[in-house]
């Protein structure tokens, strides 16, 4: 186990350094003129000359991977063209919205898409129903599903607010996360704000994973429940849901997990859509304008910080499936 651990962190960090070697080669090797942008349009040439050596596109190619590799392990991501601040500190400020919606939408994904596997393996009248619901969710794009809960849920019925992360002041808390902070301010008003906002850009982002996790986890389950192992439990009178849960559930767990670490990579993708719909101001929301204005070490700083998450996560859902199942430490293979 202890290997397997080791190897797995060790691979993720190859693929973490390659990520940023490869997001660097991009970077200079594109077609956009980082010290162009940087200096503007009308800039003379020898302002744009002093903006490439402050640059240090001057210097040979090797050199400068070298020191940018060193550059992101101590945290500096560049200077924001637009902004005029620090990359980092610019995601700073805009990451914990971005991080809190995720692992509410993570939540939300995971938990309707285990309801969706136990519907489909429990089969009856319901499973039409539930295939029905699942092919509606994976194929309304998720904008226009944003789009609709905007027009249904706030302007329709009022039920919802329609952007932002709060009606009122956001607490100054440790976390960033304004369901947490306001909790450990006491403030429960705050709290259900907070959660309320949450709900719309939240569902939205998780509506096609959970059919993914969904899909994936009641394949599992219907092979699982019509297995020797499951019959024998059958035949000594364990009624449905004790054979579900106490026999056929953790074998499942381990296509489950697996789909879920590659759906949170489509929830990364899609989140500056879902953000800039709710007017959330995160990561996404930052990407988007950055793009517009050409700000090159914002997008690579976001690709970075996108990256390592999903690198991360993935490590994560690997160590958790060896938990599910210990026989995976022992593969040499994996």
């Amino acid at each position: 186990m202890a290997r397997f651990l080791v190897r797995r962190l060790a691979t993720a960090l190859v693929v973490l350094v390659l990520m940023v070697a490869a997001l660097f080669a991009l970077q200079q090797f594109s077609p956009a003129d980082p010290a162009r942008a940087m200096v503007g349009d009308r800039a003379t040439p020898e302002a744009l000359e002093n903006a490439r050596a402050e640059l240090g596109l001057d210097q040979p190619f090797v050199p400068r991977l070298t020191t940018y590799l060193g550059d992101v392990a101590h945290g500096d991501l560049q200077t924001s063209y637009r902004t005029k601040q620090p990359v980092a500190a610019d995601l700073r400020s805009t990451l914990p919205a971005t991080l809190e919606l995720l692992a509410v939408a993570a939540v939300f994904a995971v938990l309707a898409g285990m309801l969706l596997g136990l519907l489909t393996a429990r089969g009856g009248w319901i499973v039409g129903g539930v295939r029905a619901t699942m092919l509606a969710g994976a194929s309304v794009p998720i904008f226009l599903l944003g789009l609709l809960f905007l027009l249904v849920l706030y302007d329709g019925l009022g039920w919802l607010p329609g952007s932002g992360r709060s009606s009122g002041e956001l607490p100054e808390g440790p976390t960033g996360f304004l369901t947490i902070d306001t909790l450990l301010h006491g403030q429960l008003g705050g709290f259900w704000d907070a959660l309320t906002h949450l709900i719309m850009p939240a569902v939205a982002l998780a509506a096609g994973p959970s059919v993914g996790i969904g899909r994936s986890f009641g394949s599992a389950l219907t092979t699982a429940l019509n297995s020797d192992y499951v019959k024998t439990a059958r035949l000594k009178g364990l009624s449905w849901t004790g054979i579900v849960f106490k026999h056929a559930f953790r074998n499942c767990l381990n296509s489950a997990l697996a789909m879920t670490g590659l759906m949170f990579g489509v929830m990364l993708g899609t989140i500056a859509i879902v953000e800039q719909i709710f007017a959330w101001p995160g990561v996404g929301n930052y990407l988007s304008i950055s793009i517009r204005t050409t700000d090159v070490p914002a997008i690579t700083g976001v690709a970075i910080v996108f990256g390592t998450i999903f690198i991360t996560l993935n490590a994560l859902v690997d160590i958790l499936q060896t938990v599910a199942d210990p026989r995976i430490s022992l593969d040499p293979v994996s």
